[in-house]
């Protein structure tokens, strides 16, 4: 009986491999208990099975399904008699199992139809998480004070009323700035998909903002609480255009579970609006007549120097990106990149910013202000069709 069912599998799968047109049933008929190792139904293109029955007086046990296209809706009922075991059942290639699966009486799946494949024009919404070097940063972070002597704070401070004395100062950093440099950039983006190639525009926003206070203060006991506070911000803000080919990456070579196509992304974008702002102050918290304490204040105060000024930039972006079709023609796009911009060209009044009007640098090689940033980046976008898809019947 084993050898007889299992050539009749054969000659099902091998009519099964060419069909192009629908198959109404499929039916395995067999005693009372039955071992099957392995169930291959492999039917190329786009072929319907409406119903898959298998029929004999006891019950079914299916270890496993194996296929792209086949989404199992509720459960599996087992009955109490004897059993057949199908070890592996494996579905190849777009095979849409439209009304049910299961064993008469006793066992039954319900399966709806896949989420059909996106294409077409979609508009996309979402935002990334992106680490790595903002060299501006590092120029700031490289000029904040760490001991009173970088305050200008030395024996020989003071103003024309009141000398300087440092003996009964403190300075401490009450907030350092973060080492490293998170951002979410958020993205509004418009796709067009086919069926090798993927082609997006995107505009993506995102702001980095790292703050820097320390304070001056009397050692020992101060009935007065008499200090100075300083505090500092830099702020930097993009607004990029980017455009990006995605071409899509043959499963045998590179793919991801449950994704309708995996892509090799490669981009390309510019920035207009590449700006950053550093401000600062220093805040007097000792009494009004306290004349040595307001002349830690001048002191101090003399350091600081606001700075706004806009820039443009050029970014480049390539990686990895996967493309996942849901109901209504929606769908979710994820990828992982390494993105990189060259900032320059930043202003002030017309003028070019120099090196030295963020850092302190010689002289002799003081140049307009330029630096590139590096970052890795995870993004996902949620995707919503141009046009909402018809239901079929």
């Amino acid at each position: 009986m084993r050898k007889f069912l299992l050539m009749l599998m054969a000659g099902l799968v091998a009519t099964a491999v060419n069909a192009q047109d629908d198959v109404d049933s499929l039916v395995i008929d067999y005693g009372d208990s039955l071992i099957v190792d392995s169930l291959v139904i492999d039917i190329a293109d786009s072929s319907v099975i409406d119903s898959v029955v298998i029929d004999d007086d006891g019950s079914l046990t299916v270890d496993s399904f194996d296929s792209d296209s086949l989404i199992v809706d509720s459960s599996l009922v087992i009955g109490d008699t004897d059993s057949l075991v199908i070890d592996s059942l494996i579905i190849d290639d777009n095979i849409v199992l439209t009304d049910s699966v299961g064993h008469q009486d006793t066992a039954a799946v319900a399966v709806s139809q896949p989420p059909p494949k996106l294409t077409g024009t979609l508009f996309g919404f979402g935002a990334a998480l992106s680490v790595g070097t903002i060299p501006v940063f590092t120029m700031w972070q490289n000029t904040l004070p760490n001991m009173m002597s970088d305050l200008g704070i030395t024996a020989a401070f003071g103003n024309d009323l009141v000398p300087g004395d440092t003996a009964l100062l403190r300075y401490r950093v009450i907030q350092a700035p973060d080492e490293f440099n998170f951002v979410i950039p958020f993205t509004l983006s418009i796709h067009s998909i086919r069926d090798d190639h993927a082609i997006s525009l995107a505009v993506s926003f995102f702001q980095n903002v790292k703050r820097f206070q320390s304070e001056l203060s009397y050692s020992g006991d101060d009935t007065l609480a008499r200090r100075v506070n300083l505090y500092e911000m830099l702020a930097y803000t993009t607004v990029s255009l980017e455009a990006a080919y995605h071409w899509s990456i043959p499963p045998v070579l590179f793919s991801v579970d449950r994704a309708q196509e995996t892509y090799f992304t490669l981009g390309a974008g510019v920035s207009p609006f590449n700006y950053f702002t550093r401000s600062g102050g220093v805040t007097n918290r000792s009494p009004e007549d306290d004349e040595r304490m307001r002349a830690v204040a001048d002191t101090v105060q003399k350091r600081f120097s606001a700075l706004t000024t806009n820039g443009m930039a050029l970014s480049w972006r390539a990686g990895i990106t996967t493309v996942r079709a849901y109901a209504q023609g929606s769908g979710l796009e994820m990828g992982l990149y390494y993105t990189g911009s060259y900032s320059t060209h930043f202003s002030i009044d017309g003028e070019r910013l120099m090196e030295s009007g963020v850092h302190p640098v010689d002289e002799e090689k003081d140049r307009p202000l330029t630096f590139i940033s590096n970052r890795i980046e995870f993004r996902v976008s949620f995707l919503i069709p141009h046009q909402k898809r018809q239901k079929t019947e």
